[in-house]
């Protein structure tokens, strides 16, 4: 197998219902809530792990897989496989980045809301444990860019135009992923309602960067062939 091209799918996707990817409690200050979100200088993200890591459960759900090592070959294929095969690893093919949070324009606008939660007594009818939640609050955007290795066989011609079924095939499920997604929920707390989102499909993008004779072309073409978003 051979690299031949990085394609790579970019886009924004907004928050329907408060976010929150927990940062744990490590980083609790008097003042602040105690439930606290990931930052990164400040100004919350969404780690590229937990996108990566909710798109492969949902294939992984679609094909009816309760344990990593029991998933699907072509789920293998995309995200990789660490307990591997007899005739070696499966690689990793897709990457996902960071997603970083677009910023209003309006100044001294907040960057996270708090909720306040409890635990309901259902005996006595009355709530214990009050905690206050900070959250990314709804109508927030996030861009997020996922950067899919094209591999082809050494017999394959070198200048080959279209992509091959596999990859295409790749790619489909990579847009199924991000489909599913949309339907469920991204981060904590999503039975709670927290964590829906909607992709941008007039902010999204995908180009195709080939590897050509030793010269990689980063400015890239545009790719519709296996992911155009319906």
């Amino acid at each position: 197998m051979r690299l031949t091209s990085k394609i790579i799918i970019k886009g924004t996707f907004k928050v329907k219902t408060g976010l929150r990817i927990g940062a744990g409690n490590n980083d609790f200050e008097l003042g602040t809530p105690q439930l606290s979100v990931v930052r990164s200088k400040g100004i919350p993200f969404v780690p590229g792990s937990s996108l990566k890591g909710k798109m492969r459960s949902l294939l992984a759900r679609y094909y009816g897989s309760s344990r990593v090592e029991n998933d699907v070959d072509i789920i293998k294929e995309i995200f990789g496989d660490s307990a591997g095969k007899e005739n070696g690893q499966f690689r990793t093919r897709l990457l996902v980045r960071d997603c970083s949070l677009i910023q209003s324009e309006k100044k001294n606008e907040p960057l996270t809301e708090t909720k306040w939660e409890n635990v309901i007594k259902r005996m006595q009818g009355g709530a214990i444990h009050p905690r206050e939640v900070e959250r990314v609050p709804e109508g927030s955007e996030f861009s997020f860019e996922l950067v899919y290795d094209e591999y082809n066989h050494v017999t394959k011609t070198e200048n080959q135009d279209n992509l091959s079924s596999e990859n295409q095939s790749h790619l489909k499920h990579i847009k199924l992923a991000l489909q599913l997604l949309e339907d469920d929920y991204l981060g904590g707390c999503g039975s709670r309602g927290y964590g829906k989102i909607e992709f941008c499909k007039d902010k999204m993008s995908i180009t195709q960067h080939k590897i050509e004779s030793e010269i990689y072309n980063k400015v890239g073409t545009p790719l519709t062939n296996g992911f155009v978003w319906d």
